[in-house]
């Protein structure tokens, strides 16, 4: 229910082919391989996770199969998510509270499960917070078009309600809105949301918006990027030259600083560690010649008299580092 309008939805609002929707049928999450290869294949900006072992009694008598589609499932999900780079959503029950207090559950409150189909959802929910680029979504009460239990009451002249549980239907359709909300604000505000430069330069260069030289030159750009300390390399400093037909054409960068070492909210200069990302083989043809560069740029700038003494002797260490990586790769 829930899959099939987060399909429709996002095919709506970016474009049917931007968004590749997955059954059992055609990826089970809980064959680890089977999710490597999937997400290989994608390169995946954002991963949505919205299957799971609804049944909550069945979930006693069917434990190995909770476990595993509550549990195996998405920590498959999150440790490939993590590999490739792709921001996971993952959706989780307010089952994971016992239903004791007398006001509303927030996101601080201690979960405290009180059946099998609780605790594999919570742990399903830890395993997905392991990755950095994840977020999980707590709902209860669903309905939407494939299946309404609730506005269709409506029409009945008379129903048997029940007075023993408490909640908030939720609609589908508002879940997709607030998934897409969060998603954007996620990006704009922290940059947690996007994959890097790399992975965004294989998509465009796969869906036609960029020739192959300018997917290159966009690698290349990350990498020196990383290599130079710069830690706010969001999607805003990517720029294309418009035209009427693609492939697109890759404007200059901008805003490519050492930000890793941005004044501190006292405007001192912070001395926080330089862990440049070690190359994989694949990135070596990249990360080669970016890294002279950086050698050269932090070289330069513990040579510059006009540069403060304490960050000229950062610059100093950072350009050892880098040596000393040239060195290893």
């Amino acid at each position: 229910m829930l899959g099939s309008d987060l399909t429709s939805f996002f095919k709506d609002a970016i474009g049917a082919d931007q968004v590749c929707a997955t059954d059992y049928d055609t990826l089970d999450i809980t064959v680890a391989d089977s999710v490597k290869k999937k997400l290989g294949d994608l390169m995946p900006g954002l991963v949505i996770n919205a299957a799971a072992y609804t049944d909550v009694d069945g979930a006693e008598c069917n434990r190995e199969a909770a476990y595993r589609l509550n549990v195996i499932g998405p920590k498959n999900l999150a440790d490939a998510c993590s590999l490739f780079g792709s921001k996971l959503i993952h959706f989780s029950t307010d089952y994971v509270f016992d239903g004791t207090g007398n006001r509303l559950w927030t996101e601080e409150d201690m979960p405290n499960p009180s059946n099998y189909y609780a605790e594999t959802k919570l742990q399903g929910e830890e395993a997905v917070r392991r990755h950095r680029d994840s977020l999980v979504i707590r709902l209860q009460w669903l309905y939407g078009g494939k299946r309404d239990r609730f506005t269709i009451l409506k029409k009945r002249e008379s129903f048997t309600p029940f007075s023993d549980q408490y909640g908030a239907p939720t609609w589908t359709r508002e879940v997709c809105k607030t998934v897409k909300e969060l998603s954007a604000l996620d990006a704009a505000f922290f940059g947690e949301l996007q994959t890097p430069w790399t992975s965004a330069a294989e998509r465009l260069h796969r869906g036609g918006w960029l020739t192959p030289r300018d997917a290159d030159q966009l690698k290349l750009l990350w990498w020196f990027g990383d290599l130079i300390g710069n830690t706010d390399m969001h999607y805003g400093n990517i720029s294309l030259f418009l035209d009427r037909h693609r492939p697109l054409s890759l404007a200059p960068s901008y805003d490519m600083l050492p930000m890793l070492y941005r004044p501190d909210a006292e405007g001192g200069l912070p001395d926080r560690p330089f862990m440049p990302l070690p190359p994989p083989p694949e990135a070596l043809p990249f990360w080669a010649p970016t890294s002279a560069m950086a050698e050269t740029f932090w070289t330069r700038v513990a040579g510059d008299p006009l540069i403060s003494a304490s960050f000229r002797g950062i610059a100093g260490r950072n350009a050892e580092q880098i040596t000393r990586y040239r060195r290893q790769f």
